[in-house]
């Protein structure tokens, strides 16, 4: 387990300055231009292109590159992130250029995400699987809490150009680290094509009856992922005071959940925990917009933070669990391409809570979550 402590402690160093520049350059537009097509724009391409090329690393991290391409993928950000430096330290300020390192910094991330969480079940037996994945939530969700302070902090003193310096320090550290690292790879590289590889996946019923929940329950909880300003603007006054208690409980929340994870065992069946998991996690979401006491609000929002990094760090366990280590790469990129998907889920419940009412989405996202948690995890999980 110390290995894969040392073997994280570098992407969690990465990953601190990737999240706070993404938040840099969303803040940045929306300061700038306070346009929502902007911003709509800004969010597709800081996730459609991590989706698609997630589906294609997992080939070429089964190929024994993982290493690599951990490291390529951060070079690559931080070209990026220089270049948009350069541009800004020029005095050009030009809106394609930062859908572009966006775009560009999402498909890195499509490519390191799989390798590392493929990298995991090398490090580990089996048994310990849960508890290594829970430590790499508890790490990241610290990160994530840390990542935004940074970034208003240096924004507010210094602006956008503080927050690039600090991704591309960021990222020559990890790579220097991560350079002098034993990153485990499989004993013999893969023969086999990229289609097979996709085959493989999609024609194994243990791993795609679980990547179908999953991909359920991600178009589901959509709404809690994203749309829980809109609960506290509508029905809470919105003030930015309160707008920053919401965020700090779902971040402590998902702090403690991981903690929590990485610390203690269960008798409960995994199968089990991520059900009751995933319905509590709907239940949240039906009662968050009947409470009329924002105190309520904070508890269930932080309730909420506790358990995705219990459900994600069981579910995760599962899939690199039923997966051939062989091909573990590719099972982990698609599986990487399914949990990026809930930012789609706004196609319909961004239009939908204008028509119904912010209220009536988190009621229905709820109860269909609830369904997925209490009917759909046996059937489609059992073994």
């Amino acid at each position: 387990m110390t290995k894969l402590i040392i073997f994280l402690i570098p992407q969690m160093i990465s990953l601190l300055g990737s999240s706070a520049l993404q938040m840099g350059i969303i803040w940045h537009l929306t300061l700038s231009y306070s346009s929502g097509t902007i911003l709509m724009a800004a969010s597709i391409a800081a996730y459609i292109p991590q989706i698609i090329f997630s589906i294609i690393a997992g080939h070429i991290i089964d190929k024994r590159h993982r290493k690599l391409l951990i490291m390529l993928s951060d070079m690559v950000s931080a070209s990026l992130a220089l270049i948009l430096y350069s541009v800004i330290s020029a005095g050009h300020d030009s809106l394609y250029l930062y859908f572009l390192v966006l775009a560009g910094r999402s498909a890195a991330a499509g490519f390191q995400t799989p390798a590392v969480e493929s990298a995991i079940p090398f490090f580990v037996p089996i048994p310990l699987l849960e508890k290594a994945n829970a430590i790499r939530s508890a790490l990241s969700s610290v990160v994530m809490f840390a990542s935004p302070v940074l970034a208003g902090i240096l924004m507010s003193s210094s602006g956008l150009k503080a927050v690039i310096i600090l991704d591309i320090l960021t990222a020559l550290v990890a790579v220097a680290v991560v350079l002098f690292l034993h990153v485990p790879e499989n004993e013999e590289g893969n023969s086999y094509s990229f289609v097979s590889g996709v085959r493989y996946v999609l024609s194994d019923s243990r791993i795609t009856r679980p990547l179908f929940f999953h991909l359920l329950a991600m178009l589901a909880i959509g709404p809690g992922a994203v749309l829980t300003p809109l609960i506290v603007e509508r029905l809470f006054s919105g003030n930015p005071a309160a707008l920053s208690l919401s965020e700090a409980s779902y971040s402590l929340g998902m702090i403690a959940g991981g903690a929590a994870a990485a610390l203690f065992s269960c008798v409960l069946s995994r199968i089990r925990r991520i059900g009751i998991s995933l319905s509590v996690y709907g239940l949240m979401l039906f009662l968050m917009p009947i409470s009329r006491f924002f105190i309520l609000y904070l508890v269930m929002n932080l309730c909420i933070g506790l358990i995705s990094p219990v459900y994600s760090s069981l579910f995760i366990s599962e899939i690199q669990e039923r997966a051939d280590k062989s091909r573990i790469g590719q099972t982990m990129g698609i599986y990487g391409a399914v949990s990026g998907v809930f930012p789609l889920s706004l196609i319909v419940y961004g239009p939908l809570s204008d028509l119904l009412g912010i209220e009536e989405v988190f009621i229905i996202s709820g109860a269909i979550t609830i369904f997925i948690g209490i009917v759909l995890t046996r059937r489609l999980l059992q073994r």
